[in-house]
């Protein structure tokens, strides 16, 4: 559903910051998903490693694209930012750069830990718990974000679009996480 929603998204305005931020989330949800599926399919070790550290890849650019995203949705609803909220947006995309960058180094996720129930996964380090909080600060920012582009929306209609954006966001932040 997240890859026919992107390839739909591709198809509008690519120059307005509110659908290239949806579209960036769009990937960020395609490649944790394509990877946790395409984990559960092979049989090789190597593979499998490969394919759940391929969904980090989705899973750290998940917070800054969820906070760019309510941040052009703010500044369209009237709120633009006098470059504070742009500059934090950069520094949270750097933030995440970061922590992918430490992943090949079995530092944002361990070893594979390869025969436990109830599946395969990749081992917990004290990088992943400060990534968990690093992601739980900043979807929690982005929901605040959300949910004053929803206070400052005036229409019936607006509002309406507002809150099924706002509930339909929820899956891919909560969903996306690992919880193995």
């Amino acid at each position: 559903t997240a890859f026919s929603l992107l390839l739909y998204t591709l198809t509008l305005n690519l120059r307005d910051r509110v659908v290239r931020s949806f579209a960036f989330i769009l990937a960020c949800v395609v490649i944790v998903f394509t990877g946790d599926a395409l984990s559960t399919t092979t049989t090789s070790q190597i593979e499998l490693e490969f394919w759940l550290r391929l969904q980090w890849v989705g899973i750290a650019f998940l917070p800054p694209a969820y906070l760019h995203f309510s941040d052009a949705l703010l500044a369209t609803t009237g709120r633009p930012s006098r470059g504070r909220r742009r500059l934090a947006v950069r520094l949270v995309y750097v933030i995440s750069f970061v922590f992918l960058a430490s992943l090949p180094f079995s530092l944002l996720a361990g070893p594979l830990v390869e025969n436990h129930l109830p599946a395969p996964y990749l081992a917990r380090t004290p990088v992943t718990w400060i990534f968990t909080a690093y992601y739980a600060v900043v979807i929690l920012w982005a929901g605040v974000n959300l949910l004053r582009s929803y206070q400052r929306t005036v229409s019936s209609a607006s509002r309406r679009r507002m809150a099924y954006l706002m509930i339909g966001g929820l899956a891919p932040a909560l969903g996306s996480y690992p919880y193995l």
